[in-house]
């Protein structure tokens, strides 16, 4: 869901940035002169993010510049649009720019290690939000917990079928494209989940490009070939809207399906109950994580990883079901901490 009045945003955030970056260039210079500690600095952190014109990736900037003014550091932002070759050039530009940490949030993350290695020899830490870190030598990827995402859509069915038996305990997943390796952990939970509870996956597919036409597709070929399916667990919401069409046409009305992502198009089939659930990212989370993270590199401190080997640092999801939809939009939270969506303005 788009924010109200967001079409001004981006002249506010030029200039912004614009005060941010001057700032930045003057506090560091005043500090050589006057011979003080880095520490005492104001120093400025550079967010390469992948768009602002979807929700999700503008409530992590959001994230990204709240976290900034709260631990006192200049902030800019540019925009890569989804672009591999603008992405690489963006974030060499930003590394020029006397900057002291960046954070990236790639369209292609296999594109990343040339950038953190640049990064690393001016000495700035980078932590990767969200997409994947390609296997770069980054200094940590903050992402939401998947995994753990998949189990409460998938426990949340299971324990609607212990209350009212299916016709078949057959099921079936609709994954993103292999591509996006961190959202395959969405629907392995949901397997191992439903398997342990005795149920079958007879079907699972992936996408393309995880679109609602790609969902109905999908489907289509799946109640062709297993008609008596009882589930769907899919990658991300707009695949699951679609699926829930192709059911739907096919007089199918009593498959639970599952999505991911808590965006319009899964709040509003949840509100006419044509998907069961969904789980809510927070990106915003993500977001501030990223900082705080670069603000412990900055100063010296270490990282608390979950999973050290992989420099990984996870943020929790939350199930959405029909109970948990605000009738004001403004009123959605956004955040683990409770924030609401009216309090970002």
């Amino acid at each position: 869901m788009k924010k109200k009045g967001y079409l001004f945003l981006p002249l506010a955030m030029a200039a912004a940035m614009a005060v941010g970056c001057a700032g930045a260039s003057a506090s560091k210079e005043d500090g050589k002169a006057d011979g003080k500690n880095a520490v005492d600095e104001r120093k400025t952190i550079a967010y390469c993010t992948l768009g602002v014109d979807s929700d999700y990736w503008y409530l992590m900037e959001r994230g990204v510049a709240k976290a900034c003014e709260d631990l006192g550091y200049d902030y800019i932002m540019q925009d890569h649009k989804e672009d591999e070759a603008l992405m690489v050039s963006t974030c060499q530009n930003l590394l020029n720019q006397d900057i002291d940490g960046l954070i990236v949030s790639p369209i292609k993350p296999e594109a990343l290690p040339p950038i953190v290695e640049n990064a690393h020899m001016k000495e700035i830490p980078v932590i990767i939000g969200d997409m994947g870190d390609g296997d770069s030598d980054d200094d940590g990827l903050i992402m939401s917990d998947n995994y753990a995402g998949g189990v409460m859509t998938s426990s949340y069915i299971r324990d609607l079928f212990e209350k009212e038996e299916p016709a078949s305990r057959d099921y079936a997943v609709v994954r993103l494209q292999p591509e996006a390796a961190i959202s395959q952990f969405r629907c392995d939970s949901a397997i191992d989940v439903m398997t342990e509870a005795g149920y079958t996956c007879v079907s699972d597919n992936y996408s393309k490009g995880g679109t609602t036409e790609e969902g109905l597709s999908i489907m289509q070929d799946i109640i062709a070939a297993h008609p008596d399916i009882c589930a769907v667990f899919c990658g991300n919401d707009r695949l699951a809207v679609g699926v829930a069409q192709a059911a739907k046409i096919a007089g199918l009305n009593d498959i639970k399906i599952a999505g991911f992502d808590a965006d319009e198009s899964g709040i509003e089939a949840l509100k006419t109950e044509a998907i069961a659930c969904t789980a809510q990212q927070f990106s915003y989370d993500i977001g501030y994580e990223c900082v705080v993270a670069i603000d412990k590199l900055i100063r010296g401190e270490a990282i608390e990883y979950d999973d050290e080997e992989k420099k990984q640092i996870l943020v929790d999801c939350a199930m959405i079901t029909k109970d948990d939809i605000v009738e004001n939009p403004e009123d959605q939270i956004i955040s683990s901490t409770g924030l609401t969506r009216k309090e970002t303005d």
